[in-house]
């Protein structure tokens, strides 16, 4: 029984001390709907007392039965976020919320705290959550002029907030293409895909399609129009054409001059 007391005493001091377990995460973040969520997330305490600390993910006061999103305890879970919340986390300090199939009623105010002390512990900080219908527009960029015969770097780039669920890239044209991701903070990354374009043949106009497809399913297209400009090889070409159009007829007559003469110059001949 002392043992008990001593606990809960240590636990209170603990508290009022300002030694709770202390988490750092964004004040809010926008979420797509139907899509996925990575609220980030991390803890103060050394990765051995990290290994021991069981977190608690809570929606802001909310009805009875629909309080908590993530715990280790499935029985606790609101029944609506039972399979689509989880932790993720790539360190011991993590404790990142992701929430799979956005809905509408997901757009509330949550906070994490430690399990053993949940009680006790009093909250100042939430993240809001914005759910929002239409993906973010992607940016198509294009460097300088497009040339026929040489290759051009075009990158197509998207913003999400699904860490571990990037968007996929799609191209109408083609050639080789890679995907990067960078983290903005706070929950904010950027895709990037690179594309290496080497144009085969000039035409006036062609137009240039991303696509990008979220997890879920939502779909999101940049369009663009270029010209494909003629490289020197391709003048060269066409002004070695363009000579060759005159320097046959040109020989042509110059043989018939040549022939003409030595006609003249036998007929001559013969009458002397």
């Amino acid at each position: 029984m002392r043992e008990s007391g001593a606990l809960l005493v240590s636990l209170i001091l603990q508290v009022c001390a300002g030694q709770q377990q202390e988490f750092k995460f964004p004040d809010n973040i926008q979420a797509l709907l139907g899509s996925c969520v990575e609220i980030p997330c991390s803890r103060t305490s050394s990765p051995t007392d990290a290994q021991n600390i069981k977190v608690v993910w809570h929606v802001k006061p909310a009805p009875l039965g629909e309080r908590i999103i993530y715990s280790t305890d499935v029985s606790q879970i609101s029944q609506n976020y039972r399979k689509r919340a989880e932790l993720v986390r790539l360190t011991t300090k993590d404790c990142n919320l992701r929430i799979h199939y956005v809905e509408r009623q997901d757009q509330r105010s949550y906070y994490p705290q430690e399990r053993k002390v949940s009680f006790l512990k009093s909250v100042s900080k939430y993240v809001q959550l914005e759910v929002t219908e239409r993906p973010p527009d992607p940016v198509l960029y294009i460097p300088g002029e497009v040339t026929l015969g040489e290759t051009t770097t075009i990158e197509c780039m998207a913003n999400y907030t699904c860490a571990s669920s990037p968007p996929t890239f799609n191209w109408n044209i083609i050639g080789p293409h890679a995907t990067e991701k960078n983290d903005l903070g706070d929950g904010k990354w950027k895709a990037t895909s690179k594309l290496a374009y080497k144009p085969s043949e000039a035409k006036k106009d062609i137009i240039i399609v991303c696509t990008v497809t979220y997890f879920g399913g939502k779909v999101a297209t940049a369009i663009d129009k270029v010209t494909i400009q003629a490289g020197q090889n391709a003048v060269d070409q066409k002004a070695g054409e363009t000579a060759n159009q005159y320097i046959g007829p040109v020989i042509g007559v110059i043989c018939v001059i040549l022939l003409l003469a030595i006609v003249f110059i036998l007929w001559r001949t013969l009458e002397n």
